[in-house]
């Protein structure tokens, strides 16, 4: 005795097509929250931070794209007065930083240890001396904080 009133086939297809209304209906909702934000202010991973936010926290990379860590590496930030220090398994750097427009840089030249380590970690801590030179537009959403520039965003946790 046959359950279904339904041939299988066209059960399947129907199942398919309930499925795209579905997708489709959820993709054209609209996000209430964003029609209200001045773009200069927010991004698409949260608002603009303030040197004043940034005071006396800390933070490890959760991801990196657009640049390869050293394997079993993590960048870690943290701010304690004038100071942004940063390290990525080698050295400590550290220099005085600001947030100007959304954009966290380094203002002096950085300080650092003298470990002599591998040569792929000391060309990491080349590199992340160069981003903070250059600055990265940050922005906070909660615990998370991500810098970015036109090469690289990096997702990084309140620790």
């Amino acid at each position: 005795m046959k359950t279904s009133i339904l041939p299988t086939r066209w059960s399947a297809t129907v199942a398919v097509m309930v499925a795209l209304v579905f997708l489709g209906v959820a993709g054209c909702g609209s996000d209430d929250s964003s029609e209200a934000t001045d773009d200069s202010s927010t991004s698409a991973s949260g608002s603009a931070v303030t040197a004043d936010d940034l005071e006396g926290t800390t933070y490890v990379s959760t991801s990196v794209t657009g640049h390869d860590l050293v394997e079993g590496s993590t960048i870690n930030l943290g701010f304690e007065g004038p100071r942004m220090q940063v390290s990525a398994g080698c050295n400590i750097m550290s220099a005085a930083y600001d947030v100007t427009d959304g954009t966290l840089a380094w203002t002096g030249e950085p300080t650092a240890t003298m470990m002599a380590c591998p040569d792929d970690l000391m060309a990491q801590d080349q590199w992340l001396i160069a981003l903070f030179q250059d600055g990265v537009t940050a922005t906070s959403d909660g615990s998370t904080l991500t810098l970015a520039n036109d090469e690289v965003t990096i997702e990084l946790a309140s620790s």
